[in-house]
């Protein structure tokens, strides 16, 4: 859920629920004002309607009585008062209980007697003796027109009271409301406190912290771990993904930097040694040419020998090279090793006409040979045999070498069997590296001391270089060794 929705569910529920306590408690507050306000106005008009009965009643008897004392226009306002006081308060059933209902009904037809006696006796020309009978009728009239606005006015005051004791809790009630209100108003805004400070102040203020360490080149800073899929989480992922990102580029070009220095170093070295192998080939070919006029032709094709074994390596620049190139290379160097051992020595070589024109590690003979011959014949007062095969099996070129020699050790030899594991269990992209170091390795107490140059050399050329590839080591002491090395057709 995005960020935005998210607010807007808060505040919507938020809004909610202040809204409806809101609206119950004005509800409750009007209809509370409505019931106090109706009570009171029908007590006012009953206690009106008796006090109008009452001043008319002593306004008329003053007027019979004495006609000086109260003149006919005050007679005719004080009646006009208590008709407009008696219109306000219609016999209606619908508000009215059965007794007010019953007396107010009845008022209404007293007084309507009570007018027309009032007219027939100011319109009226009596005599003495009805006169006088008219306004004891009047009399009577009023006192029950009087007894009657007294009750109706004792049965308000009466229901009145107890429609107000009944509904007095709901003034109890509308203050409750309002604690509860503000009560919920103030849950509701520490929710939403905690609400913000949990979605986006803290992540805001850990991603600021970050981007200030990670401005001053510190990449060690642990990741910001939030879960959601708001737009505060998302913008958190992507930074984090950035923050890696940023530190593999820098760590990528410091690396490229140190390979550009070791490049630029090589280059220098080599600049320095330009002169060395032609120095060394013009020097050869003039031992040989002086090899030729004494007619030393053994020496002169030892030199020639040496001058071709020579120029190969100094001149090879490419990785890999046809195995025919290598066999003849790998013949010039059994020839000179001959030449020092003598008949101690034999060689045999067994390729495959077929695998000639296959592309092998450059140099990739000649450093097992001189192993085998360094570590495996040379201590031999009899010399001994190497044997080289080169052959193709299922789909893979295969290249052994084998001696008669002494043979290794068996600790020895499982130890360089786990340095070479090791080096075709590392991935691809640890090769390189490693080859440069071998503090990178699974056991770093095995190291090239233990195993050899050659042998780590190779390993790690074959590995970098080929797919599906791999280097086997057999030897039994005073039995001799064989190293067979195999790859697949296809190069990385």
């Amino acid at each position: 859920m995005s960020l935005k929705r998210k607010i807007q569910y808060v505040y919507t529920i938020s809004s909610a629920v202040v809204a409806f306590a809101l609206v119950l408690g004005i509800l409750l507050s009007i209809k509370g004002m409505s019931m106090l306000t109706d009570t009171l106005d029908n007590n006012d008009k009953a206690l009106k309607l008796y006090k109008a009965v009452t001043k008319e009643r002593n306004a008329l008897k003053l007027y019979f009585e004495d006609e000086q004392a109260e003149l006919p226009e005050q007679i005719d306002e004080v009646r006009n008062n208590t008709k407009d006081i008696l219109g306000q308060i219609p016999a209606d059933y619908s508000y009215m209980n059965e007794e007010q209902y019953i007396i107010i009904q009845s008022i209404h037809n007293i007084y309507d007697s009570y007018d027309n006696i009032y007219n027939s006796i100011v319109n009226s020309n009596l005599n003495d003796k009805d006169y006088r009978s008219a306004i004891d009728n009047c009399y009577k009239v009023q006192n029950y027109l009087e007894d009657y606005a007294k009750r109706y006015e004792s049965i308000t005051v009466s229901l009145g009271n107890e429609q107000y004791n009944s509904q007095k809790k709901l003034f109890y009630i509308i203050p409750v409301i309002c604690i509860i209100i503000a009560f919920v108003v103030i849950m509701l805004s520490i929710w939403i406190r905690l609400f913000m400070n949990r979605s986006i102040v803290k992540p805001i203020l850990k991603l600021s912290d970050e981007a200030r360490r990670i401005s001053v080149n510190d990449y060690s800073g642990d990741d910001i771990i939030i879960e959601g899929d708001d737009e505060i989480s998302l913008l958190i992922k992507e930074f984090t993904q950035m923050k890696h990102s940023t530190k593999n580029y820098i760590v990528t070009l410091k690396e490229k930097h140190k390979v550009e220095q070791q490049l630029e170093h090589m280059r220098f070295e080599m600049l320095k040694n330009q002169i060395n192998p032609h120095f060394l080939f013009n020097t050869l070919n003039l031992i040989a040419g002086t090899a030729e006029i004494e007619d030393a032709v053994t020496t002169e094709k030892m030199i020639n020998t040496l001058s071709r074994l020579f120029r190969y390596n100094f001149k090879t620049q490419t990785s890999i090279m046809p195995l025919e190139q290598e066999v003849k290379i790998m013949d010039d160097y059994m020839y000179l090793q001959q030449m020092r051992f003598g008949q101690r020595i034999k060689y045999m070589c067994d390729v495959d006409n077929s695998s000639l024109d296959e592309l092998v590690p450059a140099f990739v003979l000649q450093p097992l040979i001189e192993n085998a011959i360094i570590h495996g014949l040379s201590s031999l007062s009899e010399g001994g045999l190497i044997y080289v095969r080169g052959f193709k099996k299922d789909d893979k070129m295969w290249l052994s070498i084998a001696d008669t020699g002494v043979g290794i050790e068996k600790d020895k030899l499982d130890s360089i069997r786990k340095y070479l594991d090791n080096i075709f269990a590392l991935p691809d992209t640890e090769t390189a590296a490693s080859s440069e170091n071998d503090s990178n390795y699974a056991d770093s107490e095995i190291n090239r001391k233990t195993v050899g140059v050659g042998i780590g050399n190779i390993a790690y050329r074959v590995k970098g270089m080929y797919n599906n590839s791999g280097m086997k080591i057999y030897s039994r002491k005073n039995h001799g060794t064989v190293i067979q090395i195999y790859f697949g057709n296809n190069s990385k």
